[in-house]
């Protein structure tokens, strides 16, 4: 059925090629650059034979169950950040999950987003769709999917009411950005088209800004601010789900330095 599912609505390899040739050589440099910022960032290869235990830097992840076999991410119109999507997806191949499937739900404008299918397809992700919400769910429930992660805002969680995993992305709206003289601000504004940004010139700056109002995002400080997501000097442009073990679609400990922070 999955196979059959992705062969019905895949996206044809004419848009694929399109959307490759419209993206240019440094948006296709930016997303492998994000990639392999995530690869590295999950770095898996110094699993153990029985690919019990998965070792960073200073920290092992024990896996407490059995990996599930597949995982679906939907993407709905008016969601556009590329690099946000695939800080979800590599993990999952990362952690050797062989039925990674995208579907694009809805009438998406491809003219718009094809930059879109270009960073998928670079990420390796072979499943990719394109189908309404209906053909979707039928699919889901069909082929008893328990893991489904929603791109695209507004109340959308109980429409999969059945599944057992159904997270969706949170609506993160408010950045700051410490400005830097080698800060490429295209790029950054490229890389969170959801977020309105406020700029500051120096760190005590900032730390008066954010002592009087709570951004969701903080670019250019290396410093870390509770409950906030931070991206440090020269990664301006990478994303990392806080928290994303929490979204993996199997139970995951983490301990560090031999303690348990789960």
């Amino acid at each position: 059925m999955w196979e059959d599912f992705f062969e019905q609505h895949v996206i044809q390899d004419e848009l694929l090629a399109k959307a490759y040739s419209k993206t240019d050589p440094r948006q296709r440099s930016f997303f492998k650059s994000q990639i392999a910022d995530l690869i590295n960032f999950y770095n898996l290869s110094f699993w153990t034979k029985k690919k019990e235990q998965i070792f960073f830097p200073n920290t092992i992840l024990t896996i407490q169950h059995s990996l599930q076999d597949k995982v679906l991410c939907l993407i709905y119109p008016e969601f556009l950040a590329a690099n946000q999507i695939l800080a979800l997806l590599i993990p999952f191949l990362c952690f050797g999950l062989k039925r990674v499937g995208v579907i694009f739900v809805g009438k998406i404008n491809f003219v718009r987003r094809y930059y879109l299918l270009t960073a998928l397809e670079l990420a390796g992700i072979s499943y990719l769709a394109c189908t309404s919400i209906q053909e979707t769910k039928k699919f889901i429930f069909s082929e008893q999917i328990k893991n489904v992660y929603l791109f695209g805002f507004g109340p959308r969680k109980k429409v999969f009411a059945g599944v057992d995993y159904v997270w969706q992305v949170p609506e993160l709206k408010k950045g700051i950005i410490l400005e830097t003289n080698d800060l490429d601000k295209q790029e950054v504004f490229g890389s969170h088209p959801h977020f309105t940004f406020s700029f500051v010139q120096d760190l005590k700056e900032l730390e008066l800004k954010i002592k009087k109002e709570l951004f969701d995002l903080i670019i250019g400080a290396e410093e870390l601010y509770p409950g906030s997501l931070v991206l440090g000097k020269g990664k301006e442009t990478s994303w990392i789900w806080p928290g994303v073990e929490r979204l993996l679609p199997w139970n995951v400990s983490m301990v560090l330095g031999g303690k348990n922070c789960q």
